[in-house]
C-alpha cells in the first residue's frame, strides 16, 4: 500500500502511453497490470528485461496454443496452457508465452490470464491479478480521506498541487505507522494527527495517548517533535 512512482496525466491518455518509456522494470520482479497493458511490445520490453508480467488478455488477441499442462479445477483453474502470438503481431512477442484460464466464483467470470512466468503455480498467477486491487483500494481511500473528488482549482497546476499533497499526507502518515510501529490503522492516524496540527506535540505522545488535554492548554512531558530521518 505504498505507491513507489506516480505519473500525473492527462484523461485522454492511454494508459499504456502514460507509461511507457516511464519505468525501469527490475530483474525478477513481478509487474501485475490491468488489461489495458496488454500491448505485445509493453509486455516484451518487460521480458527483455528479465522480469514478469501478469495480465489479462484481450479479446482480439490471435493466439495459438503449444501446450496443455493437468490442472485442479477445485481451485477454480480450469486450463494452464502455453501459446504463442500469430499473425505478424509475433514479430513484437515471438516468445512463448503462459495462458492461464481461472473460474471467478464471486462474480461467475471466466477471465484469461497471460504470463511470462512458467514456474510458479497457476492458482498463484490467478492470486497475483487479484491482488492488483489493492491499488484500486488505496486511489479508493486517497479520494475518501484526503480530499480529492473534488478539486479547488480547475487548472493543470491546481490540480496537481491537490494530488501531490494528498499523496505526500498519506506517505508522511505511513512513515509514522511504519516508524512508530503502532496498532493504529492509516485512517485512525490521520483523525489523530489533523486535530492537532497546531500543537507542538511530540507525535509519540500523541498516538498513544500520554499526554492531558483541559480546555486551554495541553500538558504534556516532551514539548520536542518526534524527529524522522529522510534522506
Amino acid at each position: 500500500m505504498i505507491p513507489e512512482k506516480i505519473i500525473i496525466s492527462n484523461a485522454k491518455v492511454h494508459d499504456i502511453k502514460g507509461v511507457d518509456g516511464k519505468i525501469d522494470f527490475k530483474e525478477d520482479e513481478i509487474y501485475v497490470k490491468d488489461r489495458g497493458y496488454a500491448c505485445y511490445k509493453y509486455l516484451y520490453k518487460i521480458e527483455l528485461a528479465k522480469a514478469f508480467f501478469v495480465t489479462r488478455i484481450k479479446d482480439n488477441w490471435k493466439i495459438c496454443r503449444t501446450f496443455s499442462r493437468n490442472v485442479n479445477q477445485e481451485n477454480g483453474v480450469l486450463l494452464d496452457e502455453n501459446i504463442v502470438v500469430e499473425g505478424e503481431k509475433n514479430k513484437e512477442y515471438p516468445k512463448e508465452l503462459r495462458m492461464v484460464t481461472f473460474y471467478h466464483s464471486e462474480s461467475g467470470k471466466i477471465l484469461r490470464f497471460i504470463t511470462n512466468n512458467f514456474e510458479m503455480e497457476a492458482s498463484e498467477i490467478a492470486d497475483l491479478y487479484k491482488s492488483r486491487w489493492q491499488i484500486e483500494l488505496f486511489f479508493k481511500w486517497i479520494k475518501q480521506h484526503l480530499k480529492i473528488k473534488t478539486f479547488y482549482s480547475t487548472s493543470e497546476n491546481g490540480v496537481k498541487i491537490q494530488i501531490w499533497c494528498a499523496l505526500i499526507t498519506y506517505l508522511l502518515l505511513m512513515k509514522i505507522k511504519l516508524t512508530l510501529t503502532i496498532n493504529m490503522s492509516v485512517y485512525e492516524l490521520l483523525r489523530k494527527v489533523k486535530n492537532f496540527l497546531d500543537k507542538r506535540i511530540n507525535i509519540y505522545n500523541l498516538l498513544l495517548n500520554k499526554f492531558i488535554e483541559d480546555k486551554k492548554n495541553i500538558v504534556y512531558n516532551n514539548i520536542s517533535q518526534y524527529e524522522f530521518n529522510f534522506g
